[in-house]
């Protein structure tokens, strides 16, 4: 069990479906909470149906959960303007996902951010950088950007930040 008071490493996705790239994101937790690591996992679409199949293996990992869609989200009158032109651009997704992402961000301090699957890339990469967290290590399994609005827009994110100074994992 990881000491109190330690920011943990935050692994972000969209929910707990049964696909394998979610059920090896669950094994990194896990081998990492079994090393005493502070290890939390956040999901941000609702855990129900076949979208929380994964969700005994979480529980008896022992790994803890956020649920970020049922956190609330700030007031959404905030939202600048660029981030609704950007969801719009998408095509996909909502400002209030990225919000109550940054909110779980927020309330979990973390020392570092993984996420994985291009949505969840590009919602926790843009709620990282908007919330200041200073590691982020995103996942691409298909990064053409030439086949992908999504591949593209978060490659573009990525090269060009929201904030300035941010750094990834492994860089110093």
């Amino acid at each position: 069990m990881p000491l109190a008071g330690e920011s943990p490493i935050v692994f972000c996705t969209y929910g707990l479906y049964s696909g394998g790239a979610e059920r090896q994101w669950i094994n990194l937790a896990a081998a990492l909470w079994r090393r005493a690591l502070p290890v939390f996992f956040v999901t941000y679409e609702p855990l129900v149906g076949a979208n929380c199949h994964y969700l005994p293996l979480l529980k008896e990992s022992g790994v803890p959960l956020l649920d970020a869609c049922q956190l609330t989200p700030p007031d959404t009158s905030s939202i600048p303007d660029d981030l609704d032109r950007l969801f719009d651009r998408l095509g996909f997704g909502t400002a209030s996902m990225v919000l109550r992402l940054i909110v779980a961000f927020r309330f979990l301090s973390p020392a570092c951010i993984f996420s994985q699957l291009d949505e969840p890339n590009i919602f926790a990469e843009i709620a990282t950088r908007l919330c200041g967290v200073r590691r982020y290590l995103t996942s691409f399994r298909n990064h053409n950007p030439t086949n992908s609005t999504a591949a593209r827009i978060g490659a573009r994110v990525s090269r060009h930040g929201i904030a300035p100074g941010m750094k990834h994992c492994g860089e110093s």
